[in-house]
């Protein structure tokens, strides 16, 4: 029975699904574990458990939606940090199921909207058939690049799986404007691509940056490959539909870009000295053994060995054999990942392509751009072997295929249960040490680390995830982009877990040049609470970060960086209400624009099956 193309489609994807399910069970050995045995490797989950946790205990706990938090650095806009998840569609996941469980949930989901990504991108926009996309599919999920993210933590990259997606769809979108199909922008196509491209902004941070460059140089390249009196129309549709995606993506992600442009503006993240990256001895130099097996790749002297790409033992020559038998339509693809790859050289190529972006706002904040560069290299390499897989497609050459097919799917699998499967079950082996006597019952309190590396692997107390846990809040937290922390920590916590009262440390709230007594405290992700009585009056000042879009019902006043308000005397209750207006601002503009792309993608949905019923009629 001859199969249509959609259920030939349908099919494979199913099949990319179900092999990416099984290939992640391992996580699942320990379903709420978030503890692996190397410290450095748990270190950034931790850090996002934190971030899922802080919204799950804001909405479910205090009933409201988080704004900022009082648990790191004295009080932090933490849905304004690039890296939180606060705005991210993904954090629904953790919500329900709790951040452990939660986030492995979330990892299949990105892993599965990825390869089918790239089945779709292989399959309709380069042309490869379902075969060839269904390798392209495996070899992008199965790939060491991928597997080294998981392996360190590096959560926030797996926004890069919507890429395929995005790609597949502003492909579509500039080839109706191309041919005048769409009448107009926006389309459908790049309406949905504006709205993956805003998800990545939500979390991705930037990696964002990274790939609306990607997108920029390989249209320009691929304009370019078009034949004369193409190449002006194409390059023309190209940056328009760019241009109509990246407008539409600000306007979708306007409830996280407009506070976090704030905080960026008020502590800007950036490398001031170029020579840094001349420390990544076992990164850049290192760089082309990553396309060797994913084993030597993670013995190279790197202290973080992310840069590995190996996409499979038989991916590197379908690719080479793809691209040299597909130059004409594939030399744009080409050129923009061996760009991107030198580009992931730095300053050890022999010409230094990092630098000049280095120079640019954005490229300038990024510590390791090797991170981010080389994804696209991987989705070259897949694309490129999806072609290079069609190569046999002659009926002559169908037997041959097949055994080829049937060769490289078993060494995929093969190469996949060899190197993976032992990193994935090694992630998540334990859950968090705190127990109940560890959880704090008393009122609320922060630590802070002593003689400890900020940003690095922490103990049990002093780590920011395990002191959410105990009801404790954290001073010097990760976090990439911080703000000056004025908030004085109660204890401080050196490596061995020991803790030593802060001389300095006069509660959370307290009298300063008054006298009055503070009867009770409440802190809330948006709002605080200070009730108590003085006979005379006096400054109350609460223990936390100042900020400029706090109110309060009593004059406010900021006291050496901290939150204050003047009281008169008797009984008082003060109430300080986090008011940002740039994220109230941005959440408006999200909903409309996010109402009315519905709209627009719901009546262009009508209109087009009106129109197929319409001519079948005729």
């Amino acid at each position: 029975m001859d199969l249509s193309e959609a259920a030939k489609n349908r099919i494979a994807i199913a099949v990319c699904a179900g092999l990416v399910v099984i290939m992640l069970a391992p996580l699942f050995r320990h379903p709420f574990a978030l503890v692996g045995d190397d410290p450095a490797r748990t270190h950034d989950y931790l850090q996002q458990a934190t971030y899922d946790r802080l919204f799950r205990q804001a909405v479910l706990e205090d009933r409201e939606f988080p704004l900022r938090t009082y648990f790191l650095g004295g009080g932090y806009p933490l849905p304004a940090n690039p890296q939180d998840s606060t705005f991210s569609p993904m954090s629904i996941a953790s919500l329900i199921f709790g951040e452990a469980l939660g986030m492995k949930i979330n990892i299949v989901l990105f892993f599965c909207i990825g390869s089918c990504g790239m089945f779709y991108l292989a399959r309709r926009a380069f042309g490869a058939s379902a075969l060839g996309a269904v390798w392209a599919a495996c070899a992008y999920a199965f790939s060491g690049w991928w597997l080294s993210r998981l392996e360190w933590g590096f959560y926030f990259k797996l926004y890069f799986h919507f890429v395929p997606w995005i790609w597949f769809f502003l492909e579509k979108a500039r080839r109706r404007a191309l041919k005048g199909k769409a009448g107009r922008l926006p389309d459908s196509s790049v309406v949905v691509a504006g709205l993956l491209l805003a998800l990545t902004l939500t979390q991705l941070g930037l990696g964002f940056v990274v790939v609306a460059l990607f997108f920029l140089i390989y249209f320009a390249f691929d304009s370019l490959a078009a034949g004369k009196g193409r190449q002006t129309a194409l390059c023309k549709a190209s940056m328009a539909t760019l241009a109509v995606a990246f407008a539409l993506s600000a306007l979708f992600a306007a409830a996280k870009l407009a506070p976090m442009i704030e905080l960026l503006a008020q502590s800007p993240r950036r490398v001031d000295n170029y020579d840094i990256y001349l420390g990544v001895a076992g990164g850049y130099p290192h760089f082309y053994k990553t396309f060797g097996v994913f084993a030597k790749a993670l013995a190279l002297p790197s202290t973080i060995p992310n840069e590995s790409i190996w996409p499979g033992w038989m991916t590197l020559p379908l690719a080479a054999a793809g691209f040299a038998a597909s130059w004409k339509k594939l030399w744009p693809l080409f050129l923009a990942a061996l760009l991107f790859a030198l580009i992931c050289f730095g300053p050890y190529c022999p010409v230094d392509l990092f630098k000049p972006l280095w120079h640019l706002p954005f490229f300038r904040s990024m510590h390791a751009p090797y991170q981010l560069f080389s994804f696209f290299v991987l989705a070259a390499l897949c694309l490129g072997a999806a072609r290079g897989f069609d190569l046999l497609g002659a009926p002559e050459l169908r037997r041959a295929k097949i055994a080829l097919g049937v060769i490289a799917f078993a060494t995929l699998i093969l190469g996949w249960m060899l190197f993976h499967v032992n990193v994935l079950s090694g992630i998540f082996k334990y859950d968090a040490p705190v127990s109940a006597k560890d959880i704090n019952t008393g009122p609320f309190y922060a630590v802070q680390g002593s003689g400890m590396v900020r940003g690095a692997p922490r103990t049990k107390k002093s780590q920011q995830y395990f002191n959410v846990l105990r009801g404790v809040g954290t001073i010097d937290w990760d976090g990439d982009v911080l703000l000056t922390e004025y908030a004085q920590p109660r204890y401080f916590v050196d490596a061995l877990d020991r803790r030593t009262e802060n001389p300095l440390y006069k509660g959370e709230a307290y009298f300063e040049g008054g006298a009055g007594e503070i009867e009770s405290l409440t802190l809330q992700s948006n709002v605080i609470e200070v009730k108590g009585r003085s006979p005379s009056g006096g400054l109350v000042v609460v223990n936390q970060n100042w900020d400029r879009h706090f109110t309060c019902n009593y004059p406010l006043i900021r006291q050496a960086g901290l939150l204050a308000a003047n009281v008169g005397p008797g009984s008082f209750e003060l109430r300080f209400s986090y008011r940002p207006w740039p994220m109230y601002a941005g959440m408006v503009c999200s909903l409309i624009c996010a109402a009315c792309a519905l709209v627009f993608l719901v009546r262009e949905r009508f209109k087009n099956q009106s129109g197929r019923r319409g001519g079948k009629a005729l």
